[in-house]
């Protein structure tokens, strides 16, 4: 049951997070601009973006996951680890916000930025390819794999 609330909680928030700041900072289209803008470099609502939302995001995944990695057979953990670099690129993109207009390049901060969030892309996909192999999250490979490949496609 912990493990639902602390999903369901941490679903909410990376649904409310954007919706709620891209509302806030002008120009800011949910459409054309990503995530990583509403908390980039100079942005009006940047640090509490990176604040109040990447960071909690990323600790309640990591919690979430934790919690649930008790309760599932050992062999099943592989896909909680991977999993795990969602909440990764959470906490990275608070620590490291990108520069405006968040750039494929640009300074240091902005290149941890998108290194995190490639480990986010990453970890998500390859969790969610390889859950067929696993006897524990069988049931569930043949939705998760299509959003493996959707992950992916979005990724590059």
């Amino acid at each position: 049951m912990m493990v639902l609330v602390l999903s369901v909680l941490t679903a909410g928030l990376a649904a409310i997070v954007p919706m709620y700041f891209g509302c806030r900072k002008p120009g800011y289209s949910h459409i054309r601009h990503t995530i990583s803008e509403l908390a980039e470099a100079g942005s009006p609502v940047g640090r509490s973006v990176a604040l109040y939302g990447f960071l909690p995001i990323g600790l309640l995944t990591w919690l979430s996951l934790w919690v649930a990695a008790q309760a599932a057979p050992h062999v099943s953990r592989e896909t909680f680890f991977m999993l795990s670099l969602i909440g990764s690129g959470y906490v990275g993109g608070a620590l490291f916000r990108s520069d405006p207009n968040a750039p494929m390049f640009g300074s240091l901060q902005n290149t941890l930025h998108n290194i995190f969030g490639s480990l986010e892309y990453a970890g998500a996909a390859g969790a969610f390819l390889s859950l067929e192999r696993d006897a524990f999250w069988a049931p569930l490979s043949s939705v998760a794999k299509y959003a493996g490949f959707l992950i992916l496609i979005c990724f590059c």
